[in-house]
């Protein structure tokens, strides 16, 4: 009875989806379609092992292209690239924010005087 073998692109595959089974499924997704990629630019008969070294060491870095993707996400919000913009934009806004503000109160003051003064002239008989 003869075995068959797997296809060397298949059980190197297979490799790399074992070292990286604890990541989820969405991010493994990405990663199986960027090592298909890259087996499907090997030469007929050439191994994997060659272009693209040790099933682990693909692996690592699969896992370092994710890795960098997420840490450059948080080091951008965390560095303040878009909150020291934020930032830049309400510190320039802050004067008309606050003319807007004082302005809202002192219609808010007006109008309320003005609905006192109505009740005034109302039960003291002057809007007759």
């Amino acid at each position: 009875m003869t075995t068959m073998t797997p296809h060397p692109i298949a059980a190197y595959q297979a490799s790399v989806e074992r070292h990286l089974a604890d990541l989820p499924d969405h991010v493994r997704a990405d990663l199986r379609a960027r090592l298909a990629e890259a087996a499907a630019a090997l030469a007929p008969g050439e191994s994997p092992d060659l272009r693209l070294g040790s099933a682990e060491h693909c692996a690592t870095r699969l896992r370092d292209t994710v890795e960098l993707r997420r840490a450059g996400l948080a080091a951008r919000l965390y560095r303040g690239e878009w909150t020291g913009r934020a930032a830049a934009i309400a510190a320039t806004l802050r004067p008309g924010w606050w003319a807007l503000h004082g302005l809202i109160t002192a219609v808010l003051i007006a109008a309320g005087a003005w609905c006192v003064f109505l009740a005034i002239a109302y039960f003291t008989g002057l809007a007759r």
